[in-house]
């Protein structure tokens, strides 16, 4: 009865932060105690009715005692903290760990205990402690108003400690047991590359060690873009293959053994040692240890003369695992491995051993893997690789029966007689490169189905379809239409409310160190200005879904203030992801094919000349300037630089400068618009009044003047900077003048996403951390 009651936990965990309202707690409750019955089924239903009450409690217990607290968002500064090395990521040229601190010395940013870091270029092993003392660079956690919510993962690191002069390392000491299995790890890393090819090492190394690292980058991302990633991960698949031919083999001995009562329950004890020294040996990654308590639970039980139930077994592993540190709960591989695990130890068994039957049970357990995954894959990565379940069919038997048998053969085989070893070499080499190089043929196929990113809601139906579907089990007509209506209704609630007309909506992005900010006018026309920093993608890894979450298949027209690659940087991936029909330009990538006009090309003319090919008009000042655009009951208008770039002036002065009305509500958007345009918009507007100001520069001493400040007078005032940023935006002398003059000041650096909503009388500044 485990199962229904690790069921309702594991959602309860995830739906904490979601569950904010009464309706969507009925909803989850409703939803969850049907399937929890229909999972049941038949007699279980009856004589089992009490799991039903027990899986409610145990989600309401879920929802309460799931802190899933997000990275902490730290400063950028020196540190100087002891931790611990969980992880490593090797690879041929260098070490990267990731570490667990233990305790935070005084230094000019204090890192809160358990925050996890990522440590470049460190020589130590995993389970050594160390201190580490140098600058941090924070890792960016964009925290926007979405009706896709991140996934609470809740490993996620914080920062990253470089490797520079500077910096020191220094071991603090290491366990025994830690120190063995890092000697033995180092030792079979040697004896691999010594007796392999550098491809076929890198797979070895995946697949005996969990070392995915070692990998050629064009490998991993072939194997991963072909849905294959868990065949070259220590998985439950290796640890069972490994585990159980151990207690196979052992069980055969000791029935030679005629001293030796009951082999089949010693040689299950035997197990449990060996599978968790194995998961040690193969990394301590998560999921191995996942495989390796769910095994020895299972051989515990045969040692005590029991027979385990295999579903039973994975939901008391999932329980064990889960309930000390619910954190790891809501990291998506947890869940991926345990409903993967759901669905094959739950798949029917061929008849027999012909082919026909083992293709057939092969295909059942690939779909029925899908179906079960599907809720976690399409909710993390928007879409479903049906390309996947074909080459999980075709590869997913040359990697489980062919590779890790081999690799394992070969790994003993090295590290005791090297020269032995080219026997298994010859048979690997090739066995490696077709599954790699029929990976990357799978990988080249684009089949995704995109899906507009689910809402916890959206989420939560499709887990109790895929629940119902690895069952087996036929819902009645009246519960498929509940699903159906609920999955419709909270869509069309997303659609109204991030579409609701009438009303004027401005979103700042927390985009790190750069600019971007989501438009929405009150006849629906989607505007986007700037696009946020290139290093590391802001478009690709923030804005483009953060469009597609709020149901934007379009962009209405783009506006590029300047040309600086903190606001231009994710145009290209925005353009090619979303369709943008008109962009706005400063004037400073002009059309390359006329003469005098190669200023700006690079990086960001490539990506506008991308957009015009695509179809986009691009527009520059002299056809934009003083013409204000009506979208409805609102107004936009350029005001600067008008009617032309100044030949003089920098790339800041240059920026496009938007004024955005509705009734008596005024936006102003200046860009990176420093002093010298402060200076002539005053003496070109004689009205300058608004209501909210974007505040020029990210809060820099060169812009914001006392006069500028003075002549606009805003409510509000936003400004866009990354956390712990190296130029130190805002500045203090841009924080003095807003406070002086009693203006509210937001920053996306403390406060995440802010979103500006009028309908031209009222005004209402939300901002997403509270």
């Amino acid at each position: 009865m485990l199962f229904p009651i690790a069921f309702a936990w594991i959602l309860g965990l995830l739906y904490a932060d979601a569950v904010g309202s009464f309706t969507k707690i009925v909803l989850a409750t409703t939803a969850l105690g049907v399937s929890s019955l229909l999972v049941l089924g038949g007699d279980g239903l009856r004589s089992r009715i009490w799991a039903a009450p027990l899986a409610l409690l145990a989600f309401i217990a879920g929802i309460s005692l799931a802190p899933c607290p997000p990275a902490p968002v730290l400063e950028r500064g020196n540190v100087d903290v002891e931790a611990v090395i969980e992880a490593e990521s090797v690879k041929p040229d260098r070490r990267d760990v990731t570490i667990r601190v233990l305790r935070s010395r005084g230094a000019e940013v204090r890192v809160p205990v358990e925050t996890r870091l990522r440590a470049m270029d460190v020589s130590f092993r995993v389970g050594t402690r160390i201190r580490v003392r140098g600058e941090l660079a924070p890792s960016i956690v964009a925290r926007n108003p979405s009706p896709h919510p991140a996934w609470p993962e809740a490993r996620a690191t914080a920062g990253v400690l470089p490797a520079r002069a500077e910096r020191r390392v220094d071991r603090l000491g290491i366990g025994l047991f830690d120190d063995a299995m890092g000697v033995a790890r180092e030792a079979t890393r040697r004896a691999l590359f010594a007796t392999l090819s550098l491809r076929g090492a890198g797979v070895a190394c995946a697949l005996v060690l969990g070392d995915g690292a070692m990998l050629e980058t064009s490998d991993a991302d072939s194997v991963r873009g072909a849905g294959l990633s868990h065949v070259l991960a220590v998985s439950g698949t290796h640890i069972a293959m490994v585990g159980g031919s151990f207690v196979f083999v052992v069980e055969r001995l000791l029935r030679r053994v005629q001293r030796v009562m009951e082999p089949a329950r010693v040689a299950a004890a035997m197990g449990i040692p060996f599978a968790l020294l194995h998961a040690a040996y193969a990394g301590s990654v998560p999921s191995g240890w996942r495989a390796a308590v769910t095994a020895s639970i299972a051989w515990a039980l045969v040692a005590a003369g029991r027979r385990p139930d295999s579903l039973e077994t994975t939901a008391a592993a999932t329980l064990l695992l889960s309930l000390p540190n619910p954190n790891d709960a809501a990291r998506p591989g947890f869940l991926l491995s345990v409903l993967a695990t759901i669905a094959v130890i739950t798949a029917p068994r061929p008849k027999d051993e012909s082919l026909r039957e083992v293709l057939v049970a092969t295909w059942s357990m690939t779909w029925r893997c899908a179906a079960a995954t599907a809720p976690v894959v399409i909710y993390v990565f928007g879409d479903v690789p049906l390309a996947s379940l074909v080459a999980n069919i075709v590869l997913v038997p040359l990697g489980s029966i062919a590779l890790l048998p081999i690799s394992l053969v070969h790994t003993v085989l090295a590290l005791v007689y090297a020269p032995s070893a080219s026997v298994t070499a010859a048979f690997f080499e090739p066995s490696a490169a077709a599954f790699l190089e029929g990976s990357r043929a799978f990988a080249a196929v684009d089949d995704g189905v995109a899906l507009p990113p689910l809402t916890p809601l959206q989420g939560l139906v499709l887990t109790v379809l895929a629940v119902l579907v690895v069952a087996r089990v036929r819902p009645p007509a009246w519960l498929a239409l509940v699903l159906a209506l609920t999955y419709g209704f909270d869509e069309a609630r997303v659609r109204v409310r991030f579409f609701d007309r009438g009303k004027l909506e401005l979103i700042q992005l927390d985009i790190g160190q750069g600019d971007a900010a989501m438009l929405r006018m009150p006849d629906g026309a989607r505007i986007l200005v700037d696009f946020g920093p290139n290093a590391p993608d802001a478009g690709e890894r923030i804005v483009v879904p953060l469009l597609r979450a709020h149901r934007w298949r379009e962009v209405d027209l783009a506006i590029l203030s300047h040309r600086h690659p903190d606001h231009y940087g994710g145009l290209g991936s925005v353009g090619r992801a979303i369709r943008i029909r008109e962009l706005w330009e400063p004037g400073e990538f002009a059309d390359p094919h006329e003469a005098g006009s190669a200023r700006g090309l690079g990086e960001a003319g490539a990506a506008i000349e991308g957009l015009r090919r695509r179809g986009t008009r691009v527009r520059h000042p002299d056809a934009i300037c003083h013409q204000p655009r009506h979208f409805g009951a609102a107004t936009l208008e350029v005001i600067s630089p008008c009617p032309r770039p100044e030949p003089e002036a920098s790339l800041n002065d240059n920026s496009l400068v938007v004024r955005v009305t509705m009734g008596s509500r005024t936006l102003l958007l200046v860009g990176d618009a420093e002093r010298e345009t402060e200076a002539r918009l005053l003496a070109e507007h004689a009205n300058l009044r608004a209501d909210v100001l974007k505040v020029g520069h990210h809060g820099s001493r060169t812009s914001s003047t006392p006069a500028f400040v003075a002549a606009v007078h805003p409510r509000y005032a936003l400004m866009s900077a990354g956390p712990g940023n190296r130029f130190l935006h805002p500045h203090q002398e841009t924080l003095r003048t807003l406070r002086a003059a009693r203006i509210h000041a937001f920053r996306t650096d403390r406060d995440g996403g802010i979103r500006v909503t009028t309908d031209g009388e009222s005004l209402v500044v939300e901002p997403f951390v509270r």
